[in-house]
């Protein structure tokens, strides 16, 4: 699965201090710049963190991943998994998939930057079996 900071694991990401902006005491993360491409109304060149290492860090059993992270794990190609999100069948069946590999399925609807744009976000949570 892609490399992300440390914090899209965190199931302490809502209640730290760097949710609300301010760099946690005793992390090890590394100053980063992305661009936040705001619908047309030009890119905002954003600066932030990459964080390696946190004290405030917990593990959470539910990792966000990609579509193509999906595509790679049930063995199918991207564009495939994205027509199988389309329609509550498909996804029931994207669901088993997923499941048969040992994986649960979590898609969840976020408004994620300034604009107020809304996106899709993909979890996946491993099966103990």
């Amino acid at each position: 699965m892609a490399k992300e900071t440390l914090c899209w694991g965190c199931a302490n990401y809502a209640h730290c201090s760097w949710s609300k902006g301010v760099p946690v005491e005793g992390w090890d993360a590394t100053p980063t710049k992305y661009v936040d491409k705001c619908g047309g109304y030009g890119d905002i060149v954003q600066e932030s963190y990459f964080v390696h290492s946190c004290p405030q860090y917990k593990g959470d059993p539910k990792q966000m991943v990609y579509v193509r992270d999906i595509a790679t794990i049930i063995n199918k190609s991207t564009r495939t998994v994205f027509r199988y999100l389309t329609t509550k069948r498909t996804r029931l069946y994207l669901r088993e998939l997923l499941k048969e590999k040992g994986y649960i399925l979590h898609i969840c609807k976020e408004i994620y930057n300034d604009c107020g744009e809304g996106v899709r976000t993909y979890y996946l949570e491993k099966i103990n079996k």
